[in-house]
């Protein structure tokens, strides 16, 4: 029977495996120097002068809301199609999530965050989700501070001059772009942010002087070789996607967001299928994996649906639907990827042409 091919994995090797031997035998492995000289990495190639590491991409997300003084019944805008941790670390700061669709590139709807905005709102959360870069500055300038949510973004030479929210948030989760097993980050180009920053990590403010949000060097030994190859891993991500494009582009039946994919870094490839509705996608969504093959929605729910939040979210709703995610990561085999096309295109094509009679 034929191994499961999973929708994510790590991209893991001997260079890895060395580096993290190398510290164990060192037995520094608490947060040191390794810890030090990867976020330095991650400020020089982001170009952004401030910020701190974290022991994973909510606690940063966490980090960045507190540095910005949101709290008890401040109101932080967020994207209805986006993971449930976003939520979640608004609500434990005390915030009040304000959910808004999105657009159709998946990413937030910025005329329905101008619609949304209130004398209580203290943030905007804009995920760059699937690696989809935001193309225009309107969300820029509503006059709210905006935490760029970068946990799945990654773009060629990581062009963070295109990047002009206040806080970039980063993820290093096992499935993500680099990854440390777990942890984060935040960066700023904001002086005044990036000290109140340092003083949350460390705790200044207290007694205690503790660090709050502790990165070790064994995750740094990890993170240092990713770093290395973060380069060759968006190249190979640009490949495959590229072989999918190929594949899949003359298939009536589905539609590939080309000039989203175009100005992709590759987290995900996702694909809308045409005249299929929502149980129809997770049936088909069975179907492959029997055949040894994990495909997922980008999102598992949509936030207002989890939350019972009323309100419209049309776009949100549609992609929702409508939208599959294919494996793609840099350890997928041409083999792998062969057999992910011949079975996705089997059973999706089925089952729209079964939608559409």
């Amino acid at each position: 029977m034929r191994a499961i091919i999973p929708h994510s994995r790590p991209t893991l090797g001997a260079r890895e495996l060395r580096a993290v031997s190398t510290r164990v035998e060192s037995l520094i492995v608490g947060e040191n120097s390794l810890a030090r000289r990867a976020l330095s990495t991650l400020l020089a190639r982001w170009g952004a002068p401030h910020g701190i590491l974290t022991s994973s991409g909510t606690q940063a997300l966490l980090a960045a809301l507190s540095a910005l003084e949101v709290s008890e019944g401040d109101e932080v805008i967020c994207s209805t199609y986006v993971c449930a941790e976003v939520a979640a670390a608004i609500e434990h700061i005390g915030a009040v999530p304000i959910l808004v669709d999105i657009a159709d590139d998946y990413l937030v709807d910025c005329v329905d965050v101008a619609r949304k905005l209130t004398s209580r709102t203290r943030a905007i959360i804009d995920p760059f989700l699937m690696g989809i870069e935001r193309q225009n500055d309107d969300i820029y300038g509503l006059g709210v501070p905006v935490i760029t949510d970068c946990a799945q973004y990654g773009a060629e030479k990581l062009r963070s001059h295109q990047i002009k929210g206040d806080f970039i948030v980063l993820s290093f989760e096992a499935t993500k772009m680099l990854t440390s097993g777990e942890g984060g980050a935040v960066l700023t180009r904001n002086a005044e942010l990036g000290l109140h920053l340092e003083s949350l990590k460390h705790f200044r403010d207290s007694p205690y002087k503790c660090n709050l949000y502790p990165f070790s060097d064994l995750q740094a030994a990890l993170l240092d070789v990713q770093l290395e190859r973060l380069d060759e891993f968006l190249e190979c991500r640009r490949m495959l996607a590229n072989n999918y494009t190929r594949a899949l582009e003359s298939s009536t039946w589905l539609s590939l967001p080309a000039e989203q994919v175009a100005n992709s870094a590759f987290f995900r490839y996702p694909v809308r299928i045409a005249h299929i509705g929502h149980e129809e996608l997770q049936a088909g969504v069975a179907m492959c994996e029997k055949r040894g093959v994990a495909f997922r929605q980008p999102v598992d729910s949509l936030l207002h649906q989890l939350l019972n939040v009323p309100g419209s979210f049309p776009v949100a709703e549609q992609l929702f639907g409508e939208t599959i995610s294919i494996p793609l990561y840099p350890s997928l085999t041409s083999e792998e990827q062969g057999h992910i096309i011949a079975t996705f295109l089997d059973v999706f094509s089925s089952l729209s042409n079964l939608g559409a009679t």
